[in-house]
């Protein structure tokens, strides 16, 4: 009974705040939402039993939204005052294709044999604990993931460098054209 009202309370959280996260206008409320909804999927995680799903889900997806606020506030000096302005036939067009998405989506999941395939999905990975994933994470041997995720956090570093450089060298150019034409 517990498990039924979490599950039902977390349910409402995420869609919640998944709405608020395509509805709101301005940035930074829909980066908080999009936190808020990713901390109660991690609640659903964790209702499932799932305590490693929980914690990537918190470490990777929130801590990766919570970096890029921050650097979208730091490289950018008026986020809080951006608001996309949209048409009338823009919000209908983006109406009718999400109404479309849900349709499909629907449609498939009313149609689908999950209990037929979820038998058939037990594969064996070899890994039965948090304290197995751990070890393949932190393996260098083959069959481990600590290389290619040393890659990947260098990948990221390259490309948070490459943003910072974007964003300079377009305010310094914005900060340009604004005094040459307070000279003329």
């Amino acid at each position: 009974m517990i498990e039924a009202i979490a599950f039902y309370t977390l349910s409402t959280v995420v869609l919640f705040f998944a709405l608020q996260v395509v509805s709101s206008a301005l940035i930074m409320r829909s980066v908080t939402s999009l936190i808020c909804t990713l901390l109660a999927v991690a609640g659903l995680y964790l209702l499932l039993s799932a305590e490693l799903a929980a914690a990537v889900q918190v470490l990777i997806y929130v801590g990766g939204i919570v970096v890029l606020a921050v650097f979208a506030v730091l490289l950018t000096s008026r986020i809080g005052a951006m608001q996309p302005h949209l048409s009338p036939v823009g919000k209908l067009a983006g109406a009718l294709a999400s109404t479309s998405i849900l349709i499909i989506t629907l449609s498939l999941i009313s149609i689908a044999p999950f209990t037929d395939s979820i038998n058939r999905l037990t594969v064996d990975t070899g890994l039965h604990s948090a304290r197995d994933a751990g070890l393949a994470l932190l393996s260098p041997a083959k069959g481990g993931y600590l290389v290619p995720f040393e890659m990947i956090s260098l990948l990221l570093v390259a490309a948070l460098i490459g943003a910072t450089a974007v964003a300079r060298f377009a305010s310094h150019s914005t900060e340009s054209e604004q005094s040459e034409g307070g000279h003329q």
